[in-house]
């Protein structure tokens, strides 16, 4: 898919290119400052930059020494200087800064399409973007978890080490934190990644059904049972199955599931045949189970056959950097699909985003920017677009005692996710960083630098 920035003072060339080309092979972003053009493309390599120069007539020095960094250190960005006949000299100079082409205004749509058709001919098929952020590039991602943060990576190398194993996994966390994902995670980074792989909403089942779905049960079982019917262990054979929400189980099928677990073994309801299977069993629980243990509400012989490998997911409150990171990808994907075009979020939007608690954790944050995508009529996501409970909640996360920041920690990693935060804080506005950090903006990218080398 081709991506394109426009830097014009309103709106005219975005929907100009609007039905110009397929919807699928182009994605389009646009904005009005030139101050926010670098951190555009420490998030996406733009193929196209088209700069409207009346956007920087009031620095145009600055507007010149931003188009000679991208054209340096964003080889494969073809730029096109749009430009009045009366400012021809700001064209000449994009020129002679690395852009591609200039045109002169009022634009020629057709001239136009023809013009990005060209430029993408004669795009540079060598070089990569060096303007992508060093905090993208620090972050990871595997199979759909994105991150940021530093104990989400450790949570990401947890899910590596179990997907190279067969054993039992137990995912914790709260509502919402993803425990769905990562075990999809380590099913398909697994060697049974071309096996079957069964989720089971425990949580979901009436407590008389449940047995019944995870062992199947045979014809006459049970009134209503007309015909036989394989259960969810059955299907996962061979493969993995997913057990969510196991704390919700009750006694009797906690103790057929732990016979199950043992003898990897078991009878259909109403059957005396037995169906020897070979599962792999990741288990999810938004309790704590040991606490159901000691008050006898869970078996503690069945926590111990869950409890052999266990991933703790961290809250989204406790995740440093992933709110602004987890914000623009959903940005995109919902923008995507709804057909809008949607490039930006407001930085009082934002500030109400990382001031929140998110007890729904990213499950509430995907379904708020899916409604804000869905609702907004501009490019950009705003204040309003934000439900009430985020505008009137005005406590502010107390980042010190909620802090990643821990005692024992050596200063490097110290440093690290200091950085992680205030990039969080500020939005990745590195201007701002680096002016709170007490530190030149070169200094700051050296840093961040660094952190991606892996040796800060």
């Amino acid at each position: 898919m081709t991506s394109v920035l426009i830097v014009e003072s309103k709106t005219a060339i975005r929907d100009l290119l609007k039905g110009a080309f397929p919807e699928r092979d182009i994605y389009i972003d646009s904005v009005r400052t030139i101050d926010k053009i670098l951190e555009l493309f420490s998030a996406t390599a733009y193929d196209i930059l088209i700069w409207q120069t009346d956007i920087s007539k009031q620095d145009r020095n600055h507007g010149v020494e931003l188009l000679e960094v991208i054209s340096k250190d964003s080889p494969r960005t073809q730029i096109i200087i749009i430009s009045d006949e009366k400012d021809l000299d700001m064209a000449v100079e994009g020129i002679r800064a690395g852009a591609y082409q200039y045109m002169v205004q009022p634009i020629n749509k057709a001239e136009l399409v023809s013009l990005i058709d060209l430029a993408l001919q004669k795009q540079p098929v060598v070089g990569e973007s060096t303007l992508l952020s060093p905090m993208k590039r620090l972050g990871v991602e595997f199979h759909g978890i994105s991150s940021v943060n530093v104990s989400m990576q450790d949570v990401i190398l947890q899910i590596k080490e179990a997907a190279a194993t067969d054993i039992s996994v137990l995912v914790t966390g709260e509502t919402g934190t993803g425990k769905d994902l990562v075990a999809a995670a380590i099913h398909n980074a697994s060697a049974l990644k071309d096996e079957p792989y069964v989720v089971v909403h425990t949580g979901a089942m009436p407590e008389d059904l449940i047995a019944s779905e995870l062992l199947g049960y045979e014809k006459g079982a049970f009134t209503g049972a007309e015909t036989s019917n394989p259960g969810n262990f059955e299907q996962a054979d061979g493969g993995t199955i997913f057990l969510d929400e196991i704390g919700t189980m009750d006694q009797k099928v906690q103790v057929s599931l732990l016979r199950l677990l043992e003898k990897s073994s078991f009878q259909r309801l109403g059957g005396r045949k037995k169906i020897n299977v070979n599962v792999r069993v990741i288990a999810a629980t938004n309790e704590d189970l040991w606490t159901a243990v000691q008050e006898g509400r869970f078996r503690e012989d069945l926590f111990y056959r869950f409890d052999v490998f266990h991933i703790a997911l961290p809250p989204l409150r406790k995740r440093p950097g992933d709110i602004a990171l987890l914000s623009r990808q959903f940005i995109h994907q919902f923008s995507a699909k709804y057909n809008k075009h949607i490039g930006d979020i407001s930085p009082e939007a934002a500030s109400y985003l990382e001031r929140y608690n998110w007890p729904g954790n990213v499950r509430e944050l995907k379904n708020i920017i899916q409604r804000a995508v869905l609702m907004a009529r501009t490019d950009m996501i705003t204040a309003d677009l934000l439900p009430a409970r985020l505008v009137d909640h005005n406590e502010p996360i107390t980042i010190i005692n909620d802090s990643p920041i821990k005692l024992g920690m050596n200063l490097e990693d110290v440093e690290l996710t200091y950085i992680q935060m205030m990039m969080a804080y500020h939005n990745n506005n590195k201007s701002k960083v680096a002016k709170a950090l007490g530190i030149s903006r070169k200094s700051l990218y050296n840093k961040l630098g660094k952190i991606e080398d892996g040796t800060l």
